[in-house]
């Protein structure tokens, strides 16, 4: 058999943990040198963009370059951008010049470089302070602007309090990808490995984490951060809203669940001619990382790898390789946002593996599976992901990856996939939310 740490992934990963301080040092020290912007460079570039727009202009706050990035935060961000821009609106977006995945330890908006994006154009880097004094200075020449935080990775909690100062936005509004605002492992994974079920920052189990010390001082800083903007807090499900509510002790004015899809009706898929004939096409979806399920792929993969009833694939921008596991890269950058859905119709994929170990908000590729049709096997930790098979009766949801391979093994899973190929199954197609636009309002509305 393969050779394998007894301790598996979650023993490699420890192995490489690294203290808080020293991931930021290492961060730091990585930072790729851009084009800087000076207060009037960037001052020249808003005036010409506001001339050539209808003066509503939308900031939002991400945590790197969506426009080459792939992601499902950087996707909301181009589905924002894209809506801006058909109908002549400004979108600005800001993301942290020192790429990290905790806050920037800058506090002086002076010192906080961030990377300005309008309307997908990257412009280069500037100040946190001078991009609060470019757009102090505009203000007066727009109808209405408003802020959209989607992330706050590297970001200085204080910068964005003071960006959001100068702005003066009629709404602001904090979106819950993550649980980054709960604790500094955004997954809520204690030392990268084990879902925490975020306990109280001076619980003893905090004590045994890497991230327990640096919690104290994040949520002071968040802290401060929302009793100086006024967010509305925005969930892109119930299951995100009610988690939200239990564990994130922050003031806020209201909180809301604004989907970021839902699928609607499109065709079905006929019953297979001979359904038994080939093997269950089984798929991972998306980055191969633990968090994700990776782990869980490969386990079973390997498995059942002399198992003529199965054939693996994976599905993605970034290819990791694994034996017998056929892979076919997709891009929603490249090839749009339906990539994912068409390559699972086109490899007509019975089932697919999205065995995230912390609690999904959302999750994009489940109902991108549920669309094509296929079978989604996940697990209780999933969060919005278990949610959604179950409310749709689209997937089986196991109590460990002991259960998950047993059920390979014994061709559970090929019995369940051929039952379904039996019978004419609907498929769909995702209708996108404007994200923000959709609470924020359509581009020629108006302040009264």
């Amino acid at each position: 058999r393969k050779a394998m740490h007894p301790g598996g992934w979650r023993a490699n990963a420890l192995a490489r943990l690294k203290p808080v301080a020293q991931q930021i040092e290492e961060a730091e020290k990585a930072a790729a040198p851009s084009r800087e912007l000076t207060f009037g460079d960037l001052a020249a570039k808003l005036d010409a963009a506001i001339a050539q727009s209808d003066k509503r202009l939308v900031v939002s706050i991400g945590h790197d370059d969506y426009t080459t990035s792939v992601g499902g935060i950087q996707l909301c961000l181009k589905l924002e951008e894209q809506f801006a821009r058909d109908n002549r609106s400004l979108y600005l977006n800001l993301y942290p010049a020192v790429a990290m995945p905790f806050l920037s330890p800058e506090r002086n908006p002076r010192a906080v470089a961030m990377t300005v994006v309008c309307n997908g154009e990257v412009w280069g880097t500037a100040s946190a302070a001078a991009i609060g004094n470019c757009l102090r200075a505009v203000r007066p020449q727009l109808a209405a602007c408003d802020l959209t935080v989607h992330s706050l990775l590297g970001h200085s909690p204080e910068a964005i309090a003071a960006l959001h100062g100068a702005l003066g936005p009629r709404r602001s509004l904090f979106w819950v990808h993550d649980f980054f605002a709960i604790c500094p492992s955004y997954t809520l994974l204690r030392n990268g490995i084990i879902y925490c079920g975020a306990p109280q920052a001076h619980s003893p189990a905090c004590s045994l984490c890497v991230f327990g010390e640096e919690r104290q001082s994040h949520l002071r800083r968040f802290g401060a951060l929302f009793g100086a903007v006024p967010f509305e807090v925005v969930a892109p499900s119930a299951f995100a809203a009610d988690f939200w509510q239990a564990h994130a002790d922050l003031p806020h004015k209201r909180i809301v669940v604004q989907p970021h899809c839902v699928i609607e009706p499109g065709g079905a898929r006929e019953p297979a001619a001979a359904p038994d004939s080939d093997a269950v096409r089984v798929a991972f979806l998306g980055h191969p990382s633990p968090h994700k399920g990776w782990q869980a792929f490969v386990r079973v993969a390997d498995a059942v790898a002399a198992d003529a009833r199965y054939e693996f694939h994976h599905f993605g921008s970034s290819r990791k390789c694994l034996r017998a596991t056929k892979f076919t890269r997709v891009s929603v950058l490249e090839d749009g946002p339906n990539a994912m859905i068409e390559a699972l119709r086109r490899n007509e994929i019975d089932a697919v593996v999205l065995w995230s170990v912390w609690p999904e908000t959302f999750s994009f590729v489940a109902h991108e599976a549920i669309a094509a049709g296929a079978l989604i096997l996940t697990c209780e930790a999933s969060g919005n992901i278990a949610r959604v098979a179950r409310e749709r009766d689209n997937g089986i949801v196991f109590g460990s990856e002991d259960e998950l391979e047993a059920a390979f093994c014994s061709g559970r899973i090929r019995d369940a996939a051929i039952e379904r190929r039996r019978v004419s199954r609907a498929l769909g197609q995702p209708r996108f939310s404007r994200m923000s636009f959709d609470l924020l309002g359509g581009a020629l509305e108006r302040v009264q």
